[in-house]
C-alpha cells in the first residue's frame, strides 16, 4: 500500500511540474530569443518573422534592388546587334516571378536607334544573364547601351531542389562559323522539363564580346545532350574564357 501511495504522490507532482516546465520554456524563448533567421518565429533582433534586423535577410518591404554587373551590345552582322545585361539578386529569400526590362541603343549623337523590351524572372541570390537577340539598327552604329528594369515584384521563394546538371564538354571552333559546342549532363534521376542555357564569350581582360542563348527541354535523368551556339559572322576571335549559365525556367 505504501508503494502505491508514493506512486500517486509522484504522479501528482509530475502533473503540477510539467505545465510549469512548458511555461518556463516558452517564457525563456520569448524573453531570451536566439538569433535564428529560419525558425518561423519573430525573435532576436528581427523586425518581422525570419527577416530584418542586423542578422537576417531584409524583409520584402526593404528588399535590395538587383545589381547590374555589366551591360553590353554585341555585333552579330552589319546593322544587327545582340544585347545583354549580367545582373545579381542580392536577396537570399526574395525572388521575382516576373520583372520587366528595356534595352536601348544610342549612337554617337546620343540618338536612340533601337529599343527592345522583355521580361524574365529571378531566383533568390542568383546571377542571371538577361539577353535579347538581333536588334536592327540599319546604317546607324551604336556606341552605348542602356539597360533599365521597368518593374519588379518581389516575393518569398521556398528553396528548390538543387540543379544536378554539369557541363561535360565546352569548346570553341572557328570553321565554318564561330561555334561553341557544349554537352550538358543531367546527373539526377529526374527529368528537367525546361532549362534556359546562356553562353558568354570573354576576352583576356574579362570583357564579354559575344553571347547567345537556347532552351533545353525534357533533359532526362542520366542524359547527356550536345548543344551548339553558332554566330553567322565569318571572322571571330578565339575566346579566353567561355562562361555557361543554366537554370530551371520558373513555372
Amino acid at each position: 500500500m505504501r508503494f502505491w501511495a508514493i506512486k500517486r504522490q509522484l504522479i501528482g507532482v509530475l502533473v503540477i511540474i510539467f505545465p510549469i516546465v512548458l511555461l518556463g520554456g516558452y517564457l525563456f524563448i520569448r524573453l531570451y530569443p536566439t538569433n535564428s533567421c529560419v525558425d518561423s518565429i519573430k525573435n532576436g533582433k528581427e523586425t518581422e518573422v525570419d527577416c530584418g534586423g542586423p542578422d537576417c535577410q531584409p524583409c520584402l518591404g526593404t528588399t535590395a534592388p538587383p545589381r547590374e554587373i555589366w551591360s553590353r551590345f554585341f555585333e552579330v552582322e552589319r546593322g544587327a546587334y545582340d544585347v545583354g545585361a549580367y545582373l545579381e539578386n542580392p536577396n537570399f529569400q526574395a525572388g521575382s516571378r516576373e520583372f520587366l526590362y528595356t534595352f536601348r541603343l544610342f549612337d554617337s549623337d546620343n540618338v536612340l536607334i533601337a529599343k527592345r523590351s522583355g521580361k524574365t524572372f529571378f531566383y533568390p541570390n542568383e546571377r542571371v544573364f538577361v539577353y535579347e537577340p538581333m536588334l536592327v539598327t540599319g546604317n546607324r552604329v551604336p556606341i552605348k547601351v542602356d539597360f533599365n528594369i521597368d518593374s519588379i515584384n518581389w516575393e518569398r521563394f521556398k528553396a528548390d531542389e538543387p540543379l544536378e546538371v554539369t557541363v561535360a564538354r565546352k569548346d570553341f571552333e572557328q570553321e565554318p562559323h564561330p561555334t561553341v559546342h557544349v554537352n550538358l549532363a543531367n546527373k539526377s534521376l529526374f527529368e528537367e522539363p525546361i532549362l534556359e542555357v546562356s553562353v558568354i564569350l570573354e576576352r583576356k581582360d574579362g570583357n564579354a564580346y559575344a553571347a547567345s542563348r537556347t532552351v533545353v527541354e525534357n533533359l532526362r535523368g542520366g542524359e547527356s545532350r550536345p548543344l551548339s551556339f553558332t554566330w553567322p559572322t565569318s571572322s571571330f576571335e578565339t575566346p579566353t574564357n567561355i562562361t555557361l549559365l543554366y537554370r530551371r525556367v520558373l513555372q
